[in-house]
């Protein structure tokens, strides 16, 4: 049985923190309601055994009227703050009716209650700071009722350049006795999970260190979570001395190429990874997200939209944060969830990697091809888990069957272009900035078409698009990319995809199509000729691509993981439904859907039987999991004593 010494703080979370966060789905505007049938289909669907268990109400419950739809706050002087007499935010009653008890804003307190009775652990968002509105009011200094508010802030004008709400505190006794009074409140309502904001992008290091003495003093394990990112390496010491988990990235949201943005966080961070301390990739903008709820005269209700990420796509962000050890906090509305969705969040096998793995990091990162390679290892039975990911070739691969050659202001405005497609399974067009390196690159495509043999034509604009990414904005159906209107050489067209160089629009043909003509007007819009100020810039090049094939091909050298060339080695693919069990020695043979990933478990055939799990300890110690519940017989695996990790063999 090994061990090792960690902090305190540490142990409160000695696996990465897993749960719901309401931002992704309800902005700044959710209410009790959303935030308990959230919990409550944590419990039916039995995700706490998986490790889905915090609850987390995100920004700005301590206003009556905090949105203006989407993520716009409401900063109009009409928010409606709530605040006890010692300057502290409680939550708005009118969002969260179980805080009025008698008469009197019991804070989160019952709610908390109500999702611990649950089997769940109760989190809240808060921004750095104390609230502006202490300047010039009757509010006191909880603990220094005398001391004057301007001992504690340190100007009366909000740093945060997104929120105004709050002012920054002093490093001195007085901004530490107002820290230590919120996370005193907070204890006592019972709350096991803050997510501080605008704390690490700028590093506060004097604040950070506030809050930790802050929520220490208060004798109740509360995991702290640092927001927003990306974090920048040379904090990673002030990250792991302090918090529990902070920011690699700054708000993701459902693009691929947010995701693939992850890929290189993910690699740096991957160094500093420990129990108890976590990079953190940011939710998982998965399911329905992007709603509001209503709030007469402020705003309407908004129904959002499933995630613009593919199923190959998801599965790829689960994965890289699954075997990075960050964080995982769902952010859709879970009860809209389908069964796919449902599925990322129920494989054992691989919780068991995300919980578990040690020594995680990436083993290939080959740019031309796109394909990144990361291992960890299972440190119950040594065997490797491996995850082959297939993100965007710097070489395109595929046939060039058409290109529009040189599309600029000063030449070529737009180009007729038509491809032979038969026999494809795969349609890309590649949209190039020509390498100019100047923006105003607003490309095209006017009444895009396939052909079949018998001449029918399917417009791509009633299509569903594969993937798209690009280095700035999102594909627009029937509008340019600023989601103005189509127009190409001064003309206006109602039909057509508005796109941004350098991007890539990938279809996937259905299996025995007779398709055999892609056709479509190629330019740049015409906002470039009075919105770019310069001589230089909207210079494009479309490239169209073929496949005979949706997947791309990868063989490993498992001697790269230890393995002997000539050892057998079982292989399973965790994501796979079935068993999926194959054996091979030497090369390990696949392929990837784009934007897709492979995830496998690899055994040593050669490796004798794991013998029955030996319990050291004695009857006289008291073991207890990494949730925190005592263990009477345990079996092999990690456990806490004494405050400390040990495992069990």
């Amino acid at each position: 049985m090994a061990q090792e010494d960690i902090a305190t703080f540490r142990t409160w979370a000695m696996t990465p923190p897993m749960g719901w966060n309401s931002w992704d789905c309800y902005y700044s505007s959710v209410t009790e309601k959303e935030v308990l049938q959230n919990a409550q289909y944590l419990v039916d669907n039995d995700l706490v055994k998986y490790g889905w268990e915090y609850v987390v109400v995100d920004i700005r419950w301590y206003c009556n009227h905090p949105s203006l739809g989407g993520g716009n706050y409401n900063q109009q002087g009409t928010q409606g703050y709530v605040l006890d007499e010692y300057g502290r935010y409680l939550p708005s009653p009118s969002r969260f009716p179980s805080v009025m008890v008698d008469g009197k804003n019991q804070g989160f307190k019952a709610l908390a209650d109500k999702i611990h009775s649950m089997g769940l652990k109760f989190g809240i968002h808060i921004m750095r700071g104390v609230p502006k509105s202490v300047v010039g009011s009757s509010y006191q200094l909880k603990g220094s009722e005398e001391t004057a508010w301007n001992q504690v802030y340190s100007g009366t004008s909000s740093a945060c350049t997104w929120l105004k709400d709050n002012l920054t505190v002093r490093y001195n006794e007085y901004g530490q006795l107002y820290y230590n009074s919120i996370f005193d409140l907070y204890a006592e309502w019972g709350v096991d999970f803050v997510k501080v904001d605008d704390l690490s992008r700028p590093f506060y290091t004097n604040e950070i260190k506030m809050i930790r003495k802050a929520i220490d003093q208060t004798g109740r394990p509360i995991v702290l979570s640092l927001s927003p990112g990306k974090t920048q390496y040379t904090y990673a010491q002030q990250c792991l001395e302090n918090a529990n988990m902070w920011r690699m990235m700054d708000d993701l949201w459902d693009s691929w190429s947010a995701v693939d943005a992850v890929f290189a966080e993910a690699h740096e961070w991957s160094k500093y990874a420990q129990p108890g301390n976590y990079a953190d990739c940011d939710m998982l903008p998965l399911g329905q997200i992007a709603m509001t709820i209503a709030d007469a005269g402020y705003t309407g209700a908004e129904r959002g939209r499933w995630t613009n990420l593919t199923e190959d796509e998801q599965l790829t962000m689960m994965t890289l944060w699954g075997i990075c050890h960050s964080p995982l906090f769902f952010g859709g509305e879970m009860t809209k969830n389908d069964a796919f969705t449902l599925s990322l969040l129920t494989n054992e096998e691989y919780h068991q990697m995300h919980k578990h793995g040690t020594d995680a990091h990436q083993v290939l990162n080959n740019t031309q091809t796109g394909q990144t390679i990361w291992t960890s290892t299972d440190p119950a039975t040594g065997d490797r888990y491996l995850a082959i990911f297939q993100r965007d070739p710097s070489v395109e691969q595929g046939d060039i069957v058409a290109r529009s050659g040189l599309i600029s202001r000063r030449g070529a405005k737009s180009y007729q272009l038509e491809a032979d497609i038969t026999g494809a399974e795969q349609l890309k067009i590649v949209v190039s900035d020509w390498n100019d390196g100047f923006a105003y690159d607003r490309a095209d495509l006017i009444n895009p078409v396939l052909i079949d043999a018998e001449g029918n034509e399917t417009s791509l604009a009633t299509l569903t698009a594969t993937s798209y990414s690009s280095d700035w904005g999102t594909l627009h159906i029937n509008r340019n990319v600023e989601n103005g209107t189509l127009r190409v050489d001064g003309q206006a067209y109602s039909t057509g995809l508005g796109l941004n160089a350098k991007c890539t629009l990938i279809y996937d043909l259905p299996a025995g199509h007779n398709y055999t003509t892609f056709r479509s007007l190629c330019g740049y819009d015409s906002s470039c000729d009075t919105d770019n100020p310069s001589t230089s810039g909207t210079t494009l090049e479309f490239i169209i691509y073929t496949s005979s094939s949706k997947e791309t091909e990868c063989d490993f050298d498992l001697t790269q993981l230890g393995y002997e060339a000539d050892e057998l080695v079982s292989v399973r693919n965790i994501w796979s439904r079935d068993e999926n069990i194959f054996i091979t020695s030497g090369t390990l043979h696949t392929t990837i859907p784009l934007h897709g990933v492979r995830l496998f478990k690899l055994h040593s055939e050669a490796t004798d039987a794991i013998a029955a799990p030996q319990n050291e300890a004695t009857t006289t110690d008291i073991l207890f999991d990494l949730q925190g519940r005592p263990v009477a017989t345990p079996s092999k695996g990690f456990y806490i004593k004494d405050g400390k990790k040990w495992l069990i063999q």
